[in-house]
C-alpha cells in the first residue's frame, strides 16, 4: 500500500525496517565468497611452493655477512651494467676453460664430457666474487659462451659470444663478436643449461667443432623471488581494508536495526567514519559487538601478511650444491629460489583462520539487516533519517559548543532504533526513532565545561600525532639513504646484508605502518573535505552533502579529482603509493642473486615516495589550519546529526529515506540548491554551527 504527498512523491507505508538492507558489494555474500576463494587460492599457492621448491630455515644463516661497498663507489665502478658487453677482458668476469662442462673431440660429433666429476648436469658454475655487493656481486640475466674442443688455460669472457683461438696458456682469447646481454652487470653465478648444441663456425680460425652453453637468470625469477609474495599480500590486505571500512560504516545502523535498538553512546558515537587510533577491537569487545570485533581482529592480522610474505621466498646460496665455490664460504653456491617452511606454514595458518572467519562474518552479516537504502557515508543519507520530532528535540537541546563526550553524557543512555511512525500529517515516515524517552528527564543538563568553549580549530593531539608520523617517515628515509650510501662493516650493515630472517621483515613492517597511517589520514581528509568546501563558499549538493567515500585508494583518488578536491586526492594518491612502498622496501636489503639494477630502482623509488609523503604531511598541517571550526569531528553518526538537526535543509529530504544512492543524488541535485557551513540561526531560533541552504540565508539576510 502507498500514498502520495502533495508534491506527488510516493510514500511507502509498508514496514520499511524489514525491506531496506543496503550493503556495499564487498560485504555481500557474493563479495565475501570472492574473498574466500582468493584466500583458499593463496593457501594452495603456498602449498605448491612448499612442495616444489627447496625448503631452508633462514635462521641457519644468521651469522652470514656480505660487506658492501658504498654506492658512490659503485657508480664509478667500470663494471657497472651496460646494454652491450665490453670487448675488453675484466679480471674476475671470465671463466677459465679448464673448468668447462662440455667438450668435443677433433673431427668427432659433439659429446658431453665432465671435466670435474663432482659437477652434475644442471649444476651452477660460479664466475665472480659475492663477498662484496658491488655490481660484480649482482648477476646478469643472460650470457652465451662457446666451449672449445680441447681445454686450455685460456679465458673465455662470459658477457659476450666469442670464438676461441689457439691461445697460449695464461693469455686471453680475443672477442670476435659482441652480443647485447641485458642491463644487469656481470656477476657472481650463472646457471648452465644441460643441453649442449653444436655451434656454427664464426671464423675460419675455428678448426674444431664446439658446443654452445646458454647461461641465463630469467627476470621472472627476479620478480617471483623478490616481489610477488609481498605484492599478493598487499592485494589481499587491500581487500580486507575495504571490508573493514565498510563494516565499520554500516555497523551503527545494524545496531539501530536490531529488535531492541541501541544506546546512543553505542550507535551515535562509535565506528562509522571514525579514523582515530582507538583500539577498535577492544571497544567492540567491551560492547559485545562481535561483528566489529572479529572484523577488526582479521584486519589487524592481515596487516602482518606483507612482512611475513617478504621472508617466505628467498634466494639461497648455502646448500649442498654439486660445485661449491670454496673461495666464497659465505655464498658457496649459485642462488636458487627456496622457501622458509616455518613462514609458509605460519602464513597458511593465518589464511586458514581468515577463511574460517570469512564464513563466520558472512553468516553474521546475512542475519544483520542494515535498515538503510543507500550508502550511509554521505551527509544526505543521514539527513533522510533525521525527522522525528523527539530525536530532533534531543539534539537541538544541546549547547552549540558541546563536544562529542558532552553529548554522549547527555543522551548516551537513551535508546534509538530504525523504524516507522505516523506523522502529524498522517504520512508514515521511516527513520531514527526514540524508544525510551522517559530516560531524558528535565533535570539532565549538558555536562560541557566552560573551559571547553572556544577550543582551537585543530586538535592538539592530531598535531602531535602528525608531527610524530612525519618524524617516523623521515627516520625511515634516513635508513634507506644510509644503507644506500654507507658500506662500512658495522652492525647496521651486517644486519641488512645478512640475508637472514629480519631485514626484509623490518623494512616491510615499516612500510605497513606507514600504509595504515596514510589510510587513516585518507579517511579523515575525505570526511572533512565537504565541510572545508562548504565553509569557503556556497556549494552544490553533488560535491558536498552527496559526496560518498570510496574505500579503495585509487578509486578515492579518481573520485576526489573529479569533484575538484585536489589536496584530498593527493592524500589518496600517496595512500596508494604507500601500498606500493611496502613491496619496494622489502626488496632493498641485500640478497644473493639480486640484479644490481633492482637495488638502484628500489632505492631511488623509495626515496622519491618517502619524500613525497613528507611534503604531503607538511602540507596537511597548513590544510588543517584552513578548516572551519568544528566543535565535534563529523566522523560519527552523532557528530553528523549535530550539524544538521537545526537546519532548514531537512525539508528537502522528506520522502527520500527509501531512495537508493543514485536516486537520492538525482533527487537532491535536481533541486539546484547550494549549501554552506557556518554559525547560523536554526529553525528553533538557536544560534549554532550547522549546514544550511544558502537560499534560506539569503532570504533571511
Amino acid at each position: 500500500m502507498s500514498r502520495f504527498n502533495p508534491e506527488g512523491d510516493q510514500i511507502l507505508t509498508v514496514p520499511l525496517k524489514k525491506r531496506y538492507n543496503y550493503k556495499p558489494y564487498i560485504i555481500r555474500v557474493s563479495g565475501l565468497l570472492l574473498v574466500l576463494v582468493v584466500t583458499l587460492s593463496l593457501i594452495g599457492v603456498l602449498e605448491y611452493a612448499a612442495r616444489s621448491l627447496p625448503s631452508t630455515q633462514r635462521e641457519n644463516h644468521l651469522s652470514r655477512f656480505a660487506p658492501r661497498s658504498p654506492q658512490r663507489n659503485r657508480r664509478q665502478d667500470g663494471s657497472f651494467p651496460t646494454s652491450q658487453a665490453s670487448a675488453m677482458p675484466t679480471a674476475g668476469a671470465y671463466l677459465s676453460t679448464l673448468e668447462t662442462l662440455t667438450s668435443t673431440q677433433n673431427g668427432a660429433p659433439p659429446t658431453t664430457t665432465t671435466i670435474y666429476p663432482s659437477i652434475s648436469s644442471g649444476a651452477y658454475v660460479p664466475i665472480a666474487s659475492t663477498i662484496a655487493t658491488s655490481p660484480g656481486a649482482y648477476i646478469p640475466t643472460a650470457s652465451t659462451i662457446i666451449i672449445i674442443a680441447s681445454p686450455t688455460s685460456a679465458y673465455v669472457p662470459t658477457a659476450s659470444t666469442i670464438v676461441p683461438s689457439a691461445a697460449p696458456p695464461g693469455s686471453y682469447v680475443p672477442t670476435i663478436t659482441t652480443t647485447t646481454i641485458s642491463s644487469a652487470s656481470s656477476g657472481s653465478y650463472l646457471p648452465t643449461i644441460t643441453t649442449a648444441t653444436k655451434a656454427s663456425a664464426l671464423s675460419s680460425q675455428v678448426k674444431n667443432p664446439s658446443n654452445t652453453i646458454i647461461l641465463s637468470w630469467p627476470l621472472w625469477k627476479v620478480f617471483l623471488g623478490g616481489y610477488l609474495p609481498v605484492f599478493l599480500a598487499i592485494i589481499f590486505k587491500v581487500f580486507w581494508a575495504s571490508i573493514y571500512a565498510n563494516i565499520k560504516l554500516i555497523e551503527p545502523f545494524i545496531q539501530l536495526s536490531g529488535p531492541n535498538g541501541a544506546l546512543a553512546e553505542d550507535a551515535f558515537w562509535t565506528f562509522y567514519l571514525s579514523s582515530s587510533l582507538k583500539p577498535i577491537s577492544v571497544i567492540a569487545l567491551s560492547k559485545r559487538r562481535w561483528l566489529m570485533f572479529w572484523t577488526s581482529i582479521i584486519y589487524l592480522i592481515v596487516g602482518f601478511l606483507p612482512p611475513l610474505a617478504s621472508e617466505s621466498l628467498f634466494r639461497d646460496t648455502n646448500y649442498n650444491c654439486a660445485n661449491p665455490n670454496l673461495a666464497q664460504p659465505q655464498h658457496p653456491c649459485w642462488p636458487r629460489l627456496s622457501v622458509d617452511p616455518t613462514i609458509i606454514r605460519l602464513l597458511q595458518g593465518i589464511l586458514s583462520f581468515v577463511a574460517i572467519m570469512t564464513l563466520a562474518i558472512m553468516f553474521m552479516l546475512s542475519r544483520s539487516p542494515t535498515g538503510i537504502a543507500s550508502d550511509p557515508s554521505s551527509i544526505a543519507l543521514v539527513a533522510t533519517l533525521i525527522h522525528h520530532p523527539e530525536v530532533l528535540a534531543d539534539f537541538r537541546a544541546l549547547e552549540d559548543e558541546d563536544t562529542s563526550r558532552d553529548i554522549s553524557n547527555f543522551i548516551g543512555k537513551k535508546c534509538y532504533y530504525l523504524g516507522t511512525y505516523l506523522g502529524r500529517d498522517g504520512v508514515e515516515r521511516y527513520g531514527i526513532l526514540p524508544s525510551n524517552s522517559y530516560l531524558l528527564g528535565g533535570n539532565i543538563e549538558p555536562t560541557h565545561a566552560l573551559e571547553q568553549l572556544n577550543v582551537p580549530k585543530t586538535n592538539n593531539f592530531k598535531i602531535f600525532l602528525d608531527a610524530g608520523f612525519t618524524i617516523f617517515v623521515l627516520g625511515l628515509l634516513g635508513v634507506v639513504v644510509t644503507y644506500f650510501k654507507d658500506g662500512s662493516d658495522d652492525s647496521f650493515n651486517r644486519f641488512f646484508n645478512s640475508n637472514s630472517f629480519g631485514p626484509r621483515f623490518f623494512m616491510s613492517t615499516m612500510g605497513t605502518i606507514i600504509s595504515m597511517n596514510f589510510k587513516r589520514l585518507e579517511r579523515e581528509v575525505q570526511t572533512l573535505s565537504p565541510f572545508h568546501r562548504l565553509a569557503r563558499s556556497p556549494s552544490p549538493a553533488g560535491s558536498t552533502i552527496l559526496l560518498r567515500q570510496n574505500k579503495v585508494p585509487f578509486g578515492a583518488f579518481i573520485m576526489l579529482v573529479a569533484q575538484g578536491y585536489f589536496f584530498s586526492a593527493s592524500v589518496a594518491f600517496v595512500s596508494a603509493l604507500a601500498e606500493i612502498l611496502v613491496v619496494i622496501l622489502a626488496a632493498i636489503p641485500y640478497s644473493p642473486g639480486e640484479i644490481f639494477l633492482e637495488l638502484i630502482i628500489c632505492t631511488y623509488t623509495s626515496i622519491g615516495i618517502l619524500s613525497i609523503m613528507v611534503i604531503v604531511l607538511v602540507s596537511l598541517v597548513f590544510w588543517r589550519r584552513q578548516l572551519p571550526y568544528l566543535p565535534r569531528t563529523p566522523d560519527t553518526l552523532g557528530g553528523v546529526i549535530s550539524y544538521i538537526c537545526g537546519s532548514r535543509m531537512l525539508g528537502d529530504f522528506e520522502g527520500c529515506e527509501g531512495l537508493g544512492s543514485q536516486q537520492l543524488e538525482r533527487r537532491i541535485a535536481g533541486l539546484g540548491e547550494k549549501y554552506t557551513y557556518g554559525k547560523y540561526t536554526g529553525v528553533d531560533g538557536k544560534y549554532r554551527w550547522m549546514i544550511e541552504e544558502s537560499t534560506v540565508l539569503s532570504a533571511s539576510g
